[in-house]
């Protein structure tokens, strides 16, 4: 009875922890030119913009064909399982009369699905916007 017990508790212990192992970093780079679409949503009202992305190594740089949305530069990015998530450092340097949440920069959700790519984040502590890259590699 004690056996069947350990052997529970250590086969729920690997059922709980995904493939790239408990609290471990995915450590995949994304490569290559990603286009698609930029929307901030506020509610259910959101203006697109036409983005591109290129990911080379642990770089990006991108950018958008809307005038300052959103500000997407170059810098460094870092991908992780815990949760799905992607953590982008832009490296530019901007005027400061802009509105600075319209840089890639920060914490994102990342979902990957075949070769598309959906980066999201919520802004805001009581009226909650949402950006959202829907981008597909070219």
């Amino acid at each position: 009875m004690k056996w069947v017990f350990i052997l529970l508790v250590i086969s729920g212990l690997l059922i709980s922890c995904r493939k790239g192992g408990c609290g471990a970093s995915m450590g995949y780079t994304l490569q290559g030119t990603y286009a698609g679409t930029f929307i901030r949503w506020h509610g259910n009202d959101g203006v697109a913009s036409n983005v591109k992305i290129i990911f080379s190594g642990n770089d990006f740089n991108g950018n958008s064909d809307s005038l300052n949305y959103p500000f997407i530069c170059n810098g460094t990015y870092m991908v992780t399982d815990m949760p799905d998530s992607i953590h982008f450092v832009n490296q530019c340097i901007f005027p400061a009369n802009l509105d600075w949440t319209m840089i890639l920069n920060g914490s994102y959700k990342l979902v990957q699905t075949g070769d598309s790519l959906f980066i999201r984040r919520l802004i805001g502590d009581f009226a909650y916007e949402e950006d959202v890259y829907s981008l597909r590699k070219q």
